[in-house]
């Protein structure tokens, strides 16, 4: 059995370890959403420049939504007909079995 002391130093560590990690992860995700903000608005801004009239712009949208759910059925039709999961507990795994 771990002695009380060294306990208390492993949960000393963990918080610590815990005080930097976190913030530094807060960092990190706030500037990865930032990223992708910016890579937003500059697509944006050249869709924008892409078209000279609302009947281009809509038309393309069109073609994109059409293309779009054309990728959607097939990828629904992939999961149906693909093989049946479930999910199955074995001690402390959560396993996928074929139904």
């Amino acid at each position: 059995m771990l002695g009380l002391t060294v306990v208390k130093h492993v949960c000393f560590a963990v918080n610590r370890y815990r005080s930097h990690v976190l913030p530094s992860m807060v960092i990190y995700y706030s500037l990865a959403k930032a990223e992708q903000r910016r890579k937003e608005l500059y697509a944006k801004q050249s869709r924008g420049n892409q078209f000279q009239t609302r009947e281009q712009r809509d038309g393309w949208i069109r073609k994109e939504l059409k293309g779009l759910d054309k990728a959607l059925k097939q990828k629904q039709e992939q999961v149906s007909s693909g093989p049946k999961l479930s999910v199955v507990y074995v001690g402390h795994y959560n396993c996928l079995q074929k139904v």
